[in-house]
């Protein structure tokens, strides 16, 4: 101490400059967290291709339980459902399910997911939005299905974000990349 008073050069900070320090502290978190991405829009794709994988299931169910077969029709930015009904007293065509909401239609492209199909290892190729889809995959009225793999697509990169196998039994499988470059696949979680 000096002799003149207390000395002040040992001085700690203010309240306003503790606030100031924090709120810089917040805008930069915020964004890093929107330079990082959005977490919320990889959980909406997972539960998205959850729902496919249900759908299908229901679908295949639906058929075996209705003895109606069903197809599964698969665009660039979606999926929907068909049946095989009769147009007139020779013909039948794969048309929409009508009024079953569930296995409408649905669009896929919102989330930036785009689909690729291969069917019994042969790559199809899919139309952006297609007017009068067509049957892709066969759920049988037996259970079984047209072996094919759906690629899910994001952000316009060339290495799937899941890959869903169907086997001829059924069964359903989801894999993901073990790799950067999705060489090897690997079951999902």
């Amino acid at each position: 101490m000096s002799p003149s008073g207390p000395d002040h050069s040992c001085r700690g900070f203010t309240l306003l400059e503790v606030v100031v320090v924090l709120f810089i502290v917040g805008i930069m978190v915020t964004f890093a967290v929107i330079a990082v991405g959005d977490g919320g829009r990889d959980r909406h794709i997972e539960q998205e291709m959850r729902r496919f994988v249900a759908l299908v299931d229901l679908a295949r169910d639906e058929g075996i339980l209705t003895a109606e077969e069903t197809a599964l029709s698969v665009g660039r930015h979606g999926y929907g459902f068909l049946r095989e009904y009769q147009v007139d007293a020779r013909s039948y065509e794969w048309l929409p399910v009508p009024g079953d909401r569930p296995l409408q239609w649905r669009e896929l492209g919102g989330l930036g997911i785009e689909l690729a199909l291969s069917l019994e290892g042969q790559p199809v190729s899919l139309e952006r939005e297609p007017a009068n889809p067509a049957p892709h995959v066969y759920l049988g009225i037996s259970g079984e299905i047209t072996p094919f793999e759906l690629q899910w697509l994001t952000d316009q990169a060339r290495t799937p974000r899941f890959v869903i196998r169907g086997h001829p039994g059924g069964r359903i499988e989801i894999l993901e990349p073990a790799d950067p470059h999705g060489r090897e696949l690997r079951p999902w979680r």
